[in-house]
């Protein structure tokens, strides 16, 4: 999973905004992750981007990972993901 990462996330149902790009340099060692990820800021005013720190793991294609933000703008809370790579591993 090392390199560049390219995405969308969306917020539950209660939020219903518009789903979230973001960028992921992750590294990954043995089974473990880390790495910074990058988006666009769309729950406050104090910037126009948000940064968060990477820790997970991968065993197999199952992930998982939290993404802690850097608390330097209107975040600074952690999201917990799990999730599965597909079968060619993107």
């Amino acid at each position: 999973m090392s390199g560049f990462w390219i995405g969308q996330f969306s917020y539950d149902r209660s939020w219903m905004g518009a789903p979230v790009s973001f960028l992921a340099v992750l590294t990954e060692d043995n089974t473990a992750l880390s790495g910074t990820i990058s988006e666009p800021n769309t729950i406050g005013l104090s910037s126009r981007e948000l940064n968060a720190f990477v820790s997970g793991t991968r065993r197999g294609r199952s992930v998982s990972f939290a993404k802690t933000y850097d608390g330097a703008s209107d975040a600074a809370h952690r999201v917990d993901y799990d999730g599965t790579l597909s079968a060619d591993g993107g």
